[in-house]
Parts: C-alpha cells; sequence; structure tokens
C-alpha cells in the first residue's frame, strides 16, 4: 500500500510540474487558478499546496490519499467565550499569541510565533483539557488542518484579563507565522508585531461577521 501511495504522490508532483506562466495553477492537477482558491496541506511536511476547487472537493473525503493531503476548511468559528487570563498564564511563556493543532491521536502542539517563526512544544494535557472543558469548539477540531488561535491583548505579562479565540483554517496561521517573523522587533515583538496581530484579528471578526471563509498564503 505504501509503495502505491509513494507512486500516485509521485504521479501527483508531475502534474504540479506543468504549471505555466499565465498565473498561479493547482499544484496537483495544472488547473489554472481564481485569485481566490483552496488549499491542501501536504501532512507530513506541513506543506501548504494550492489547489483547484475539484482537487480540494477530492481531499475531503478522510482517508483519501491515505490522509497525507487534506482539504484545508477555510471556515472560521469563534468561541463563545473569552479565554480566561488564568489558563494563559499556566502555560508559563511570555507569549501574547498562540495557536493550537492536534495531530490524528489528539495530542495537541501549541505554536508560539515570533522572530524566528514558530516555536512548537506539545501541550500538556491538563492544560488542554480545561481550555475544552471550557470551550467546546476546541474539542471539535479537524486534526492538522484546523487550529485553536488565542490572542492576549496588551503586553503585559502575567495576563491581567481574558483573551480571544476563533479556530482557524492552519494556512491563515502559517501566514501570520510569517508576517510575525517579518515584523518582530525586539523581546515582544514591538509595536509592528501587535499591528499584524491586530489586523488578524480583525480579519476573522470580519469574516464571522459577513458568513465568509479565510485562506492563508501557501507557506
Amino acid at each position: 500500500m505504501t509503495g502505491a501511495t509513494d507512486a500516485g504522490f509521485a504521479a501527483l508532483r508531475r502534474l504540479r510540474a506543468r504549471g505555466g506562466a499565465d498565473g498561479e495553477r493547482c499544484e496537483l492537477c495544472g488547473e489554472a487558478l481564481e485569485a481566490a482558491h483552496g488549499h491542501l496541506l501536504e501532512v507530513p511536511e506541513r506543506q501548504v499546496r494550492c489547489c483547484c476547487r475539484a482537487c480540494q472537493l477530492l481531499f475531503e473525503h478522510p482517508g483519501a490519499a491515505a490522509g497525507r493531503l487534506r482539504a484545508i476548511p477555510g471556515e472560521v468559528v469563534p468561541l463563545a467565550e473569552p479565554v480566561a487570563g488564568d489558563w494563559w498564564a499556566r502555560l508559563g511563556l511570555p507569549v501574547g499569541v498562540v495557536f493550537v493543532v492536534v495531530d490524528d491521536a489528539g495530542q495537541p502542539s501549541a505554536a508560539f510565533p515570533g522572530a524566528a517563526g514558530a516555536a512548537w512544544a506539545e501541550l500538556e494535557g491538563a492544560s488542554w483539557r480545561a481550555l475544552g472543558d471550557a470551550h467546546p469548539e476546541a474539542q471539535r477540531l479537524l486534526p492538522e488542518v484546523q487550529a485553536l488561535f488565542v490572542s492576549h491583548p496588551g503586553r503585559g505579562w502575567p495576563p491581567s484579563g481574558p483573551g480571544e479565540g476563533w479556530v482557524v483554517p492552519i494556512d491563515a496561521c502559517y501566514e501570520l507565522v510569517g508576517a510575525l517573523r517579518q515584523s518582530w522587533r525586539g523581546f515582544d515583538g514591538g509595536p509592528a508585531a501587535q499591528a499584524v496581530v491586530a489586523r488578524f484579528c480583525e480579519r476573522l471578526a470580519g469574516a464571522v461577521a459577513k458568513h465568509t471563509t479565510v485562506s492563508g498564503s501557501r507557506r
């Protein structure tokens, strides 16, 4: 089965190479893409791939490509309640932004964006269970392709109040990581990084208000 899967991926990569100079193309079948298009996650490498609607639909089915390619949903779901400051302080890290992804076994990993990109760490089980008990949305994350994004406003530490939270597509989180890496200054990111996070949160809130989706960049 592994050999067949690897051969299939080799074929997809050959098709991906068909993209021409007349605009962005689906990285699987070579179809020309609209400016607004879907993304797939290549799970082993956590690589985001641009795709057409047909290919996105193909990989929405569980088990397609042995789970190695998965469609990234664009929906944004706000947490019904703010994230309590005491949970945030329990993380033990002086950061104002974190996103959490679960793998197929249900193990949560937290990513902390900063000057060097995203630093990943396994999330302590009790902290994740406490968050899930308070916010049922966290218990419904699609493995690998959705993230729980939490932002705590302000620059003080430890946090003195609640934070905002959303379930978001993973490609949007990766886009935020890239933007913060470019704008980060000093220990805590500085005003420029804060502005990047504020715009990202506004974008999420706008998507919820307008019932639209969001999509990040391909890397």
